[in-house]
């Protein structure tokens, strides 16, 4: 018998991030994916924390939904004519810049309002990459945005 639909929200979801970038850095991640003992460690707290019965397939599946997720925004960003907001954690594309990609990436619709919440953490999952700056905003960059989101909004 299949386990019962996982329910996720926001507390549940940065802690299996969370709990799985602890898993890469500690080397249980090969490759091909991360080992078993890394998804039994994962789905053992995940349970315990938040008093759940999950298997290890609802925690891959979750995982998995979220790298389609990242995957989904980290597209639009290498592509010409988006950015990021950090604040509410959504791409900044211009009108006619959406309307084009989204003829070729119907999935992506949704990407624009829906907020991303961790986007940054799940960067460091995803790529491997510890926290260096990198993505940080300076204040003159944050001035930028806010006058983009003005003009989006006039036009």
């Amino acid at each position: 018998m299949a386990a019962p639909r996982a329910s996720w929200n926001e507390a549940k979801g940065m802690f299996l991030i969370e709990s799985m970038t602890y898993q890469a850095r500690a080397g249980k991640r090969s490759d091909s994916g991360f080992k078993k003992e890394a998804w039994v460690a994962v789905t053992a707290a995940i349970n315990q924390k938040f008093g759940l019965e999950l298997v290890k397939q609802q925690i891959k599946s979750r995982l998995q939904t979220l790298k389609g997720k990242y995957t989904a925004v980290s597209g639009m960003l290498s592509a010409s004519g988006f950015g990021w907001d950090p604040v509410r954690n959504v791409v900044l594309v211009h009108d006619d810049v959406w309307e084009d990609y989204v003829k070729g990436n119907p999935k992506c619709v949704d990407y624009r309002q829906t907020p991303l919440t961790y986007y940054n953490v799940l960067v460091e999952l995803f790529e491997g990459i510890y926290a260096t700056g990198e993505h940080a905003i300076t204040s003159t960059a944050r001035e930028m945005l806010s006058k983009f989101r003005i003009l989006g909004e006039l036009g």
